[in-house]
């Protein structure tokens, strides 16, 4: 049967009720207004009551969809491991600062008494020795720069040696730049210690040009030479001589 069907049944069966009841209920206010009828029976009304039909719910399938393939891992790559949660961070609770009392102020330490100091010592007068002279720059030699002669002359203080000493190089003491440029001229001589060796033992000046920068070049002039020594009977001796160095602009080499 189809719903449609089931509905008209169902309408037609409250409407035999609805006819029934109304019937029913004319009849009663008839019989209380009006005389007794006589006695008749009515005729008998028969009521069909139709079942009540229960349609059966529609039952709708629930689509389920299929299950997912799983991904077999390519061959030679490993599964990335799954990071565990980080544990949620501790809180630490911040302790309340506790004061501490106050020390109670502690009473000043008494100063010592200072002792007397010793006497100073007397001061010690300080010897200022006087700075030696600064030394002159020496200038480069050039083709015009005159050259101081030398002289040497033999002192009988030791003996006269049969053969005296001469230098083995040249003496030439450099010119002063100072004294040329104050065109400074002058003859210095030395008093010169030679050891049989031909080394300079000691070397002084006996009389000076009158200018200190031409006696301290001649004297250190005198002092690098090396001699040939003295020789008296065939063997080498010590002797004093005497070496005049001269300065003149004029001198050419």
């Amino acid at each position: 049967m189809t719903p449609d069907g089931s509905s008209s049944l169902l309408c037609k069966a409250a409407a035999l009720l609805f006819a029934g009841g109304a019937h029913a209920l004319i009849f009663t206010l008839a019989r209380f207004d009006a005389a007794p009828p006589p006695l008749v029976q009515p005729a008998a009304t028969r009521v069909f009551i139709l079942p009540a039909v229960v349609v059966p719910p529609i039952l709708q399938e629930s689509v389920v969809p299929p299950p997912e393939p799983e991904l077999e891992p390519e061959p030679g790559l490993e599964p990335e491991p799954v990071p565990e949660p980080e544990p949620p961070p501790i809180l630490q609770q911040e302790e309340a600062p506790v004061e501490l009392p106050e020390p109670p102020p502690q009473e000043p330490e008494p100063e010592p008494t200072p002792e007397p100091l010793p006497p100073l010592p007397e001061p010690v007068p300080e010897t200022v020795s006087e700075p030696d002279p600064p030394a002159t720059p020496t200038p480069e030699p050039t083709p015009t720069l005159p050259e101081p002669d030398v002289a040497a002359a033999p002192d009988n203080s030791d003996g006269v040696a049969d053969v005296p000493p001469a230098p083995r190089r040249p003496i030439k003491p450099e010119y002063p730049l100072q004294a040329r440029q104050e065109q400074w001229e002058g003859d210095v001589t030395c008093a010169v210690h030679i050891s049989p060796h031909g080394r300079v033992l000691e070397a002084d000046i006996v009389q000076g040009s009158g200018h200190e920068v031409l006696d301290a070049a001649a004297l250190k002039a005198v002092r690098a030479a090396r001699f040939s020594p003295a020789l008296r009977r065939g063997r080498p001796v010590e002797l004093r001589v005497r070496l005049t160095v001269s300065f003149r602009l004029d001198d050419r080499r």
